[in-house]
């Protein structure tokens, strides 16, 4: 699955808009990932963070470093970690409280 095909599956599926910036404005910069994206979820001011890499080699190897920096920025936050093939999700949710809607949505459509 690749970025384009996980928004739509987000749009035709997910309950919770969203919108897609510029496709230049990366939180998160990965050298490696083949394509990048960050959408806004406008209700809740909060960032999901999609990744596409060439192979699940080159994603496990990268992960961790973009969790290590994002972690610097979202400190406060618990990080959801979902990887759907060669497509790694990046979300920050209260660190206080138990699965959000979001994060039960993110694993509804992209765990199987």
């Amino acid at each position: 699955m690749n970025i384009v095909e996980a928004l739509g599956l987000l749009e035709e599926k997910g309950d919770i808009p969203f919108i897609i910036p510029s496709r230049r404005k990366i939180a998160f910069k990965s050298k490696s990932a083949l394509d990048q994206q960050t959408i806004l979820l406008p209700r809740t001011i909060e960032l999901i963070h999609f990744y596409h890499y060439q192979s699940l080699d080159i994603l496990e190897s990268d992960k961790g470093s973009i969790l290590q920096r994002a972690k610097k920025d979202c400190f406060d936050k618990a990080p959801v970690e979902i990887i759907a093939g060669n497509l790694y999700i990046l979300y920050f949710k209260s660190a206080t409280k138990g699965e959000s809607k979001i994060e039960l949505m993110l694993k509804e459509l992209f765990v199987h």
